[in-house]
């Protein structure tokens, strides 16, 4: 079976909107996450704010990652995020009023972001 599948996909993006609703999300490499939303015109606060309505934007056929997805293996993650599947989402946003790319992943625990930016495809 082709993994992910559509109902595993929903319940990981049903999963970070309940990691955004409770502000249990981290981004992974913050250097890099603060020059991407720069480029964007925020701040991380603005765009831990915007996360929730963005992630209620995105459906399953969104998901722009591997199948079966790829695994965090960067040296800069966290070691609580290293390992973890790797989701990734490209969608048209009206919240953000781009094309937007998303990479992440998803623990018990947290939110993981690795990548938020203006798609570049």
């Amino acid at each position: 079976m082709l993994r992910p599948t559509k109902a595993e996909i929903d319940q990981i993006l049903k999963n970070a909107i309940e990691a955004v609703r409770k502000n249990d999300v981290q981004f992974v490499n913050m250097r890099k996450s603060i020059n991407e939303l720069m480029e964007l015109g925020l701040s991380i606060d603005e765009s831990v704010r915007l996360l929730f309505p963005a992630l209620m934007e995105i459906v399953s056929e969104n998901y722009a990652g591997k199948n079966p997805p790829q695994r965090s293996q960067d040296k800069n993650h966290s070691t609580e995020a290293k390992g973890l599947e790797l989701f990734v989402f490209v969608w048209e946003s009206k919240v953000f009023g781009l094309k937007m790319y998303l990479k992440i992943s998803y623990t018990k625990k947290f939110l993981f972001i690795y990548s938020i930016h203006k798609a570049n495809h």
